[in-house]
Parts: C-alpha cells; structure tokens; sequence
C-alpha cells in the first residue's frame, strides 16, 4: 500500500496524468509523440520536482537501428528545439553564455522532417508591415540540438563471494585499497592470535594458570573480488549550429537515477518490418495517415476548381483593333462591378469572351477522394 501511494503520488506531483492525456491526443492523430523528462527548481533549487513536456514527432529522431518500442536498443537519440528564444538557451547553460550570445546564425538550415512542401501562387500581395511577419517579437532564436547517447565508461565493482552480492566502488583504487584492507586486518587478528597462543604456552610451561585465547573466526581471504566492467551511461552532448564548443558533453543531468533515455514515446501504430529510404514513414502511422492522400488529392481538385472560377470572372474582351476609348481604364477596371466602359463611335460594340465551362473531372475527382 505505501508502495502504491508513492507511485500515485509520483504521478500527481509531475503531472503525468494531464501529459498523457495531451501525448495520447496527437500520437492517435498524428502517428506519434512523446513525453520528456526534466526537472523543475523554480520553488526549490536544491529538490526539483519532476516534470514532464511533451515533444511532437518531429522533434525526436532515435537511432534509425533501434527496433524497441522503448528505445532501449537505441545507441542515440536525438531531440531538436528549433526556434528558441537565446536567453532560454543561457537559461539552460549559463556557464556557456559569452558563446551563446556570439552565435550569428544559430539554424540548422535544413527541413528536417522530410515533409514535401506545396506551393501555391497567391492571387492578392502579401502584407509587408513589420507587424505581419513577427507579430512583435524581437527576440533571436536559434536551434538547440541535444543528443543522448549510450557511452561505455568503466566502472569497479566488489563481489561478495559469500553472499553473492555485488557493490558498486567509487573508483578503482577505493576497491583495490577495500579487498587489501581486508586481506591485511585477516593476516593481523591471525598474527595477533599466534602472538597470544605463543604468550599462553609459555605461561601453561612457566605453571602459571592461564585463560587460552580465543581464536579469530575462520575467514575466506578471496571471499572479495574486484569486477571490472564497462558500464553504458547516458550521457548528453549539446550544441548549437554556427558554435565551435559544444553547450554540454557531460553524463546525463537524471543518470544513474534514471538509467534509460529521458523519453519516453507514445506510437499509434509501431512496426519494426525492414523498410528503408522513402518508406521508412510507412513504419509509424496514426489515423490520418491512412486519408492524407485523398485529403491532398480533395484540396488540390477544389483548388483548381476555386481558381478556374476566379479566372473565369475576367476571362477578356473580344473587341476590334483600337476600338476602346481608353483601354487602360478596360485594362484596370473591366471586372469591376458597375463599370462604365466606353467604345468609339463606329466601332462594333465589344463582346466579352465566354469562359470555357468548370470542368466536371475536378469535381468527380475531388468526390472520389472523400
């Protein structure tokens, strides 16, 4: 029961509930997504309370050979932030600030989420106020990549013959200096013990009445043994692009504490089958994945369709040559509603030019796709 009350409790205090609930929405939707693990010092510097956030798809890129659920097969993982505000950026690493600052351009330069990208003309300009583009903001961002990666570090270890228990030393000197320590206190009682033996014989030859020593416990001097063995720590390598030192390439903040990735992901449909270039997107899929195509082919046939309409509303005038009293006026307000467009006298009255009629193949196609 008190087990079962921390764990609620554990989930209460981070949140976990309200984050699982957002992490289930888009991962449905969307095919994927994920919940990080940090903590949280703003009320307390030195107990930071866990806190999870949650990640889109495209933001974490795990080791393309990983094929657990869980990434732990995974040598590395990757999460990118793109587009974060600098002084975040020297709120995560202070100590880095003078380098932070000094980034010019601090952007990956490339689309990274493969995503094709479709261009339409625009029919009207686009606003050019200031105001239109940045709402404001004055701020600089940059992009943060942070890598998490498995790295073999060697670690000593104290096995207990006796009990079969295992203990981690701090260093491999501390655990060479522990097995010498108790083979030299075993080599001390028994020297301390023939001392004493050899003192009580002398005393028994001498007819002095004298209590026998006892004897030190029988003790096994291999019963210890010093481990070696490489141990794979998560370790957490950071950077900006544009900077020549990395922000962090340290052991991870939550390691040993935590000893697997701080992500934990949410997959709608996961598939480990053997796919490779194009369609490795085929491997994770949600509930739009199956529509997007007809949702593509529906948007672009009522595109079409919009636009025929529009081009339709000033398709031209069929009149002779020089025939417009003023043709720039024909030229600029021809569409105009109420216009009042003049000839020359002995001309034949210009005719506007039939649009050709809407096509009925764009709407069965569009019709189709739904």
């Amino acid at each position: 029961e008190i087990a079962s009350y921390l764990f609620k409790k554990s989930i209460e205090t981070s949140g976990y509930g309200d984050k699982s609930s957002e992490q289930f929405k888009d991962g449905i939707t969307c095919g994927e997504s994920h919940l990080e693990l940090y903590l949280d010092n703003d009320e307390n510097l030195l107990n930071g309370k866990p806190r999870w956030k949650k990640l889109d798809g495209c933001q974490v890129f795990p080791d393309p050979a990983s094929r657990e659920y869980d990434f732990s097969d995974a040598r590395y993982l990757y999460k990118i932030t793109r587009d974060i505000d600098k002084e975040d950026v020297i709120a995560l690493y202070p100590e880095k600030e003078e380098d932070i600052r000094e980034v010019s351009d601090g952007k990956l330069g490339v689309d990274y989420d493969g995503s094709e990208k479709h261009v339409q003309r625009q029919d009207y300009p686009k606003s050019s106020s200031p105001s239109a583009d940045n709402n404001g903001y004055e701020g600089e961002c940059i992009d943060l990549v942070e890598r998490y990666y498995k790295k073999a570090c060697p670690r000593s270890f104290i096995g207990d013959r006796k009990t079969g228990s295992i203990t981690e030393a701090e260093s491999k000197e501390k655990a060479d200096k522990f097995i010498s320590d108790y083979k030299a206190r075993i080599a001390d009682d028994q020297s301390k013990y023939q001392a004493a033996l050899q003192e009580a014989q002398m005393m028994t030859a001498m007819g002095q009445p004298v209590q026998e020593p006892i004897a030190p416990p029988e003790t096994d001097t291999e019963r210890y043994i010093h481990i070696k063995k490489n141990v794979q720590e998560i370790w957490l390598f950071a950077f900006i692009p544009g900077m020549n030192e990395p922000l962090a390439n340290e052991r991870a903040w939550f390691y040993p504490k935590w000893k697997s990735y701080p992500i934990i992901p949410f997959y709608a449909r996961f598939s480990t089958a053997p796919l490779t270039g194009d369609d490795r997107h085929l491997l994770v899929q949600g509930l739009v994945h199956g529509v997007k195509n007809a949702q593509d082919r529906h948007n672009k046939a009522t595109t079409l369709m919009i636009r025929h309409l529009n081009s339709s509303v000033n398709s031209g005038w069929l009149a002779e040559q020089d025939s417009w009293v003023n043709a720039d006026e024909v030229r600029n307000f021809g569409t105009t509603p109420g216009v009042n467009l003049e000839y020359k006298a002995g001309k034949q009255p210009p005719q506007r030019i039939s649009p050709a009629p809407l096509s009925s193949a764009h709407a069965e196609i569009s019709n189709d796709a739904l």
